[in-house]
Formats: C-alpha cells, sequence, structure tokens
C-alpha cells in the first residue's frame, strides 16, 4: 500500500511540474492541502482502475484512506454523492444548501460555474479560478465551516483541473489547450474538474471528491 501510495504521489507531483508555466501560488490558501490530498488519491484511483472493486472500495483498501467509519457504511452513505450527474452545475448541486451561505458566500459556487461556461480553455479556466480563490482568501475565514467548504473546494477545483490538464496532454489529447472547435473535447476535463468540487462542497470528503472525480471521467469517456 505504501509502494502504490508513493508512486502516485510521484505521479502526481510529475503532472503538476508538467504545467508548471499555467499554475498560478495559491499557497497562500489555507485549505490548499484538500486539493494536495485529492490529487494523492485521484492518481492512486486512476493506479488501481484495473481493479473490479468501485472507486469508493478503491479508495479504502487500494489506496488507505480513512473514511472514519466502517467501509459499507461509507460506500452506502457517498455512493449517491459520486453517483450524481457531472454535467449539472455546481450551485445547482448546493442549492438544497443554500441557506446555509450568505449570498455573497454561495456566489463563490455560482463564479465556479461561470468559468465552466465561458473559459476559451484549460490554461484560461485555472486563472479564473485563480482570480477567485484569491478573493476567497482575502474575503473568508477558514475558521468557520463555510469559509473552509469555500476555500477547500477551490483548492480541489484547481489542483483537480490541473491534474486532468495535464492527463490529458499525457495521453495524447491536445484538448487541454485547444481552440474553439476542440471545445468539446477538452471542456470535459473541466466538467470533471467541477464533478471534484461538487463531491467535495457536498461532503468536505476529500476522498470522495477523488472518487467522483473518477466517475465523472469514466462517464463522459463512456458516452463519447
Amino acid at each position: 500500500m505504501k509502494t502504490v501510495l508513493k508512486l502516485c504521489a510521484v505521479a502526481t507531483a510529475m503532472l503538476t511540474a508538467s504545467l508548471a508555466p499555467m499554475i498560478a501560488s495559491a499557497a497562500e490558501n489555507p485549505m490548499d492541502n484538500a486539493g494536495i490530498q485529492h490529487n494523492m488519491y485521484l492518481s492512486c484511483l486512476q493506479a488501481t482502475s484495473g481493479s473490479s472493486a468501485d472507486s469508493l472500495t478503491r479508495l479504502v483498501e487500494k489506496c488507505g484512506f480513512d473514511p472514519g467509519m466502517p467501509l459499507d457504511e461509507f460506500v452506502k452513505t457517498y455512493q449517491p454523492v459520486i453517483e450524481m450527474d457531472p454535467t449539472l452545475l455546481l450551485s445547482e448541486k448546493m442549492s438544497p444548501y443554500r441557506e446555509r451561505f450568505s449570498a455573497y458566500e454561495f456566489s463563490f459556487y455560482e463564479r465556479i460555474d461561470d468559468v465552466v461556461m465561458s473559459a476559451g480553455d484549460t490554461k484560461q479556466a485555472d486563472a479564473m479560478l485563480a482570480v477567485i480563490e484569491g478573493e476567497a482568501i482575502l474575503k473568508l475565514d477558514h475558521k468557520t465551516d463555510n469559509g473552509a467548504n469555500i476555500l477547500g473546494t477551490l483548492s480541489v477545483a484547481r489542483h483537480s483541473l490541473r491534474y486532468w490538464s495535464a492527463y490529458s496532454v499525457a495521453h495524447g489529447d491536445g484538448s487541454a489547450t485547444g481552440n474553439t472547435a476542440n471545445r468539446m473535447r477538452w471542456w470535459k476535463w473541466l466538467l470533471v474538474a467541477v464533478a471534484d468540487c461538487g463531491g467535495y462542497a457536498l461532503t468536505k470528503d476529500i476522498g470522495t471528491a477523488a472518487s467522483a472525480s473518477v466517475e465523472a471521467y469514466n462517464w463522459l469517456n463512456d458516452t463519447q
């Protein structure tokens, strides 16, 4: 297990390094560890994708994730989250909990949706998310539940986007920085990243977010 995680950590570092020119520093985000750990578990899930076990089970049995509860309870609790339609907007997924947030706080989820709808490519999406994240760092208190949720969600969004952008390039898919004609090819990577956001925002569980990413990736590939 330690060997798998070590290899996954190395793979994540290589993927991130390959995108260094497009990454703005998020070191000041007090919740940035959420995105870092997310990518570690995501790398492990991808590395063990040949297993017949579902992603949540692999997360625990193959990747060493501690769900804080029995495995069967973990799967039963979070399986509905990772099976959510990956094409749903983040604000739609979070709408049942809107009353828990101020209008300003909830606007961060809506602005992540705006990135999905308006970014010209993943490089621009990363830059747009960096602006939103920078504002959140300045304006929100990570010691509150809402602040921690939003800052963690933004960290997961940017780390996930970097992972899948690098993954697309490594696997010969030029969609990550494609032109308008290629929009539907690279847009799927952005949708996968936002599926991560939903997984984290709804549960504040890093492992569930990583599993949501893998399930969204598989769903989008199956529908092409």
